[in-house]
């Protein structure tokens, strides 16, 4: 309980920052009560917390470690591993580096008890190929993704962010924005931070 107010504090961080703070000492008391006798799900999940935590905080480095670390303490059998992954799997493809856990996405992927994530799967191997320049990946993804009206998607935002870059990177890369840009109806849907790197 304490992981998950901690997150709920971390979440608010952004616009309070008082709540950096307080997630942190949450997240320590919450590591505080841990023992031998905790259930490795409940290990794995605080260790996940921290983890974004430390990605709130630019600390990637002690992130990434967070992240292999909460992850291997799950045995590959259990399904709280691969909701874990999910949870995880984003700060990853943040700075394109999702090639790390490939195989165990695959697996996610095909695993019929996360049938309904996979909008979620194709967002974050969207955000994943836009940072590593692979535009016709990105494509193929962006086609997977949902429309905002129809999505339940915690990272709409970030959606549009990141196929405002895939625009850009076209252009660059390409030389002109062609006609059938998929990424154009969701124009008018970013912020206006976004709409100035277009210009």
């Amino acid at each position: 309980f304490l992981a998950i107010w901690a997150r709920a504090s971390l979440l608010q961080s952004s616009v309070v920052k008082e709540r950096m703070p307080e997630a942190w000492a949450l997240l320590h008391n919450a590591q505080s009560m841990i023992s031998s006798h905790t259930p490795p799900e409940i290990k794995a999940f605080v260790t996940a917390t921290e983890a974004h935590c430390l990605k709130y905080q630019g600390r990637i480095a002690e992130q990434d470690a967070k992240i292999h670390e909460s992850i291997d303490k799950l045995d590959p059998k259990s399904p709280r591993r691969w909701a874990l992954l999910l949870d995880l799997a984003p700060l990853l493809a943040d700075s394109g580096r999702l090639s790390e856990f490939a195989k165990d996405m695959d697996r996610l992927e095909a695993n019929p008890l996360f049938r309904k994530s996979l909008p979620q799967v194709a967002l974050i191997r969207f955000v994943n190929a836009v940072e590593t320049c692979q535009i016709q990946t990105a494509l193929e993804m962006m086609a997977r993704i949902p429309t905002q009206s129809d999505t339940q998607l915690l990272s709409v935002q970030n959606f549009g962010k990141y196929s405002s870059l895939l625009t850009l990177l076209r252009e660059i890369i390409e030389g002109a924005r062609q006609p059938d840009d998929p990424s154009a109806s969701f124009q008018q849907e970013l912020p206006d931070w976004a709409l100035v790197l277009r210009c």
